[in-house]
């Protein structure tokens, strides 16, 4: 995507979503909050956000290649990859882990 900012007020730059449903959303999201780029995604597998380093720069020509594998997105700014800022899990995917973890550790004592 090419971009090329005329303000670094807080906005929304892109948007889609798919599968609508109105308990989860799956969703990705390209926005300028507090000055800086931010790509937002979400799926049932959990939310994850990467936040620019540097703030944006006005009337100045980017080139952002937001990518996405599974649960695990990549953003490249003018060719300079950045990383996960945070990544969270969806609470039944840490449900459904826990207590698979309890079960192979307590199948493994008997």
């Amino acid at each position: 995507m090419e971009i090329e900012p005329r303000s670094t007020n807080d906005q929304l730059l892109a948007y889609q979503a798919s599968d609508y449903n109105p308990k989860r959303s799956n969703y990705l999201a390209l926005a300028i909050r507090r000055g800086k780029f931010v790509y937002l995604y979400s799926s049932a597998d959990g939310n994850i956000e990467i936040e620019s380093p540097d703030e944006v720069i006005i009337n100045v020509p980017y080139h952002l290649d937001l990518k996405r594998f599974g649960n695990r997105a990549e953003v490249r700014i003018n060719g300079t990859k950045i990383t996960n800022s945070w990544q969270t899990f969806n609470i039944f995917a840490r449900h459904k882990f826990i207590y698979w973890w309890y079960t192979i550790r307590n199948y493994s004592k008997s």
